[in-house]
């Protein structure tokens, strides 16, 4: 979807200080304009074989943060942040195991 690309790009492309501001004003957190920041690949392969991935899926201060903007009504919005979260979780856990 256009508007879907346009998100994406907009957002995978703020600057490190930006991004601090975005999550800071998103989700209430107060990290210092200094934090590092990491731009994460969250690809995933669905059951159906299909490539999948989230918006954006950001490190800041060791926290990681996904955003996913949806335009159109839909149902399945929170399960699909449950999934690529879950999905998220895994891949953090197995590279932490080595």
């Amino acid at each position: 979807m256009p508007t879907d690309r346009s998100f994406k790009q907009i957002i995978s492309s703020l600057s490190a200080k930006a991004m601090i501001c975005f999550i800071n004003g998103l989700f209430g957190c107060d990290y210092p304009l200094n934090s590092e920041v990491k731009h994460l690949n969250a690809e995933q392969i669905s059951p159906g074989l299909k490539k999948r991935q989230p918006d954006e899926v950001v490190s800041v201060a060791g926290h990681t943060y996904i955003i996913e903007e949806q335009t159109a009504d839909g149902t399945n919005m929170a399960i699909r942040v449950f999934e690529y979260g879950y999905a998220q979780a895994f891949r953090e856990k197995e590279t932490k195991r080595g």
